[in-house]
């Protein structure tokens, strides 16, 4: 089994832990790709490839923030000219069990084994035991043909942080939607894999914590106004595509009216965080897409091209897009 491309993109790392990620994956992959979203000077540039311990590092700066969907596309094609057969994508701030890479190639290596057409095989995420932040559970959304294989479990997505895709899935159902820039690119995808007869696959037994938002209140993440804007302008974009099943669609409209209540119960009445999703929600079902101008400086790098056809305005601090 050839080892994977391990690709990580940053923006604004917390070095410490980046280079602890880099240290304990590099055993298992061939080489390591980080697509800096953001900044990074020669001496952590050092840092990060010491830490590799001589596993092929290959960092790739870009010149403004892309987003997650186009950085992954650039992760694969580093990938082709390697002659890697899969890549594995990780968030900057992961934390894998050592030896999960290779379990999930071994998991992934059976499905093909027992039939099946997998996409994408990645952990279970679960929320972090460690620190002062609680944090909501991710959840699993069980496909609905409720299939099983071994310790693996069909699921409509899998998370992008940890997931082990075969490039040959890429060839057919095409590379990750730069337009969803950095929320729900990996719903979309694996939407899209399950409509051309792949399939996307949990590993019950190996699991990954994973951050959701910056806090938890009740059953609902909590989420800064920029990111719940976006976030409802991709998933309302998702509405009117005929590969997304309609009872995913159904299902996210409840979730995202309760969501609107909640903010405004969580948020004692003030406004901020459902203006944000109710503008990102009008500027999805439009069809607009951009990058909000008007972030806080750590989210930093999402100016927007000269001459684009599709330019963000800001009004009363609610990050929203128009032609």
């Amino acid at each position: 089994m050839n080892q994977p491309t391990c690709g990580i993109v940053t923006h604004e790392p917390d070095i410490r832990i980046l280079e602890g990620l880099i240290a304990r994956i590099a055993p298992e992959v061939a080489t390591i790709v980080i697509i800096a979203n953001s900044f990074l000077d020669d001496g952590v540039i050092a840092t990060l490839r010491a830490a590799s311990n001589g596993t092929e590092f290959v960092y790739q700066p870009c010149y403004e923030n892309i987003g997650l969907g186009a950085a992954f596309s650039q992760i694969v094609t580093v990938a082709r000219a390697k002659g890697a057969d899969r890549i594995i994508l990780f968030d900057q701030d992961s934390s894998p069990q050592s030896g999960m890479i290779g379990r999930l190639g071994e998991m992934l290596d059976a499905l093909v084994h027992n039939g099946h057409r997998p996409a994408v095989v990645g952990p279970r995420p679960v929320s972090p035991t460690t620190g002062k932040i609680s944090y909501k559970s991710p959840t699993v959304h069980l496909h609905s043909s409720r299939q099983a294989s071994g310790r693996a479990r069909a699921v409509w997505f899998v998370i992008s942080s940890g997931s082990l895709i075969p490039l040959a899935a890429i060839d057919d159902v095409g590379l990750f939607d730069a337009q969803l820039f950095v929320d729900a690119t990996d719903v979309e995808w694996c939407m899209r894999a399950w409509s051309r007869s792949f399939t996307c696959w949990l590993a019950d037994d190996i699991v990954m914590p994973h951050r959701l938002g910056i806090g938890v209140a009740g059953r609902f993440a909590i989420q800064p106004a920029w990111r719940l804007s976006l976030y409802a302008r991709n998933q309302a974009a998702l509405l009117s595509r005929d590969y997304i099943p309609r009872s995913w669609k159904m299902r996210w409209m409840g979730y995202f009216l309760c969501q609107v209540l909640a903010y405004l119960v969580i948020d004692r009445g003030k406004p901020g965080r459902c203006k944000a999703l109710l503008s990102g929600f009008y500027s999805g079902m439009r069809g607009q897409f951009g990058r909000p101008v008007n972030l806080p400086d750590h989210v930093g790098g999402m100016e927007t091209k000269t001459g684009s056809s599709l330019q963000p305005t800001a009004a009363n601090g609610v990050p929203h897009f128009v032609r």
